[in-house]
C-alpha cells in the first residue's frame, strides 16, 4: 500500500505523528513473522554467532553441527523465540559439560 501525502507540513507531520503513536502502543500492533526454513535458521545463528564470538581462532559454524541445527529446527518450527530459547538452553549445557560445540543431547524441549 503507498500513501501519496499532498498538503502542508502540518499534515504530514500529524500523519507522522500519528503512526508513531499508533506502533508505540504494541497492544495495537498485531504483527507476525513466518516461521523460518532450516536455511534461514542456519543464517539468523551463524549471524548472531559472528556477533557474539570474536575470536580468529573459533568458526562459530563449528560450534553449532548440523545435526545439531535440524533438531533445533525441528524442535523449534522455525520460531525465532524458540530458536532463541533453545540455544541459550543448549549452550549453557554443553559449557557445563566442558563441550566444545553444541551436541543434539544438549538440546532439551
Amino acid at each position: 500500500m503507498q500513501i501519496i501525502l499532498l498538503g502542508t507540513g502540518e499534515m504530514e507531520g500529524k500523519l507522522v505523528h500519528t503512526t508513531r503513536e499508533y506502533f508505540e502502543d504494541e497492544t495495537n500492533c498485531l504483527l507476525a513473522l513466518e516461521p523460518l526454513s532450516i536455511k534461514d535458521t542456519s543464517e539468523y545463528l551463524r549471524l548472531c554467532l559472528q556477533i557474539e564470538v570474536d575470536r580468529e581462532d573459533l568458526n562459530p559454524v563449528d560450534l553449532l553441527p548440523f545435526e545439531t541445527l535440524k533438531k533445533l529446527y525441528t524442535a523449534s518450527d522455525g520460531n525465532i523465540r524458540l530458536i532463541n530459547n533453545l540455544v541459550a538452553g543448549a549452550f549453557r549445557r554443553a559449557s557445563q559439560s566442558g563441550s566444545l560445540f553444541v551436541a543434539v543431547h544438549h538440546i532439551h524441549q
